[in-house]
């Protein structure tokens, strides 16, 4: 007898069916794809990466600015006040 040879498939043309579901399914699955990618590079940055010094880094000694009396703000004109050039200077 004759030994049993493999052969390939012979080449065929899939039904347009198939090719819109599959064109389907990228869309369909790339919300999930992206979740997958933020949750790996989540695990990824609390596992992989150096984590942050223990010691907080000393502050300047500089203190901070602070304005040396707080803005006066200006008095609107009320609202039955008619706009004149007197009132639009305020």
């Amino acid at each position: 007898m004759r030994a049993h040879s493999i052969r390939c498939p012979p080449c065929r043309t899939y039904p347009p069916q198939a090719v819109r579901m599959y064109a389907l399914i990228v869309p369909a699955s790339t919300p999930f794809v992206l979740l997958a990618t933020v949750m790996g590079l989540s695990w990824w940055e609390d596992h992989v990466l150096p984590s942050p010094p223990a010691e907080p880094v000393e502050t300047p000694a500089e203190a901070p600015l602070a304005p040396a009396a707080p803005a006066q703000l200006a008095e609107l004109p009320r609202v039955d006040t008619a706009l004149t050039r007197e009132v639009a200077r305020r």
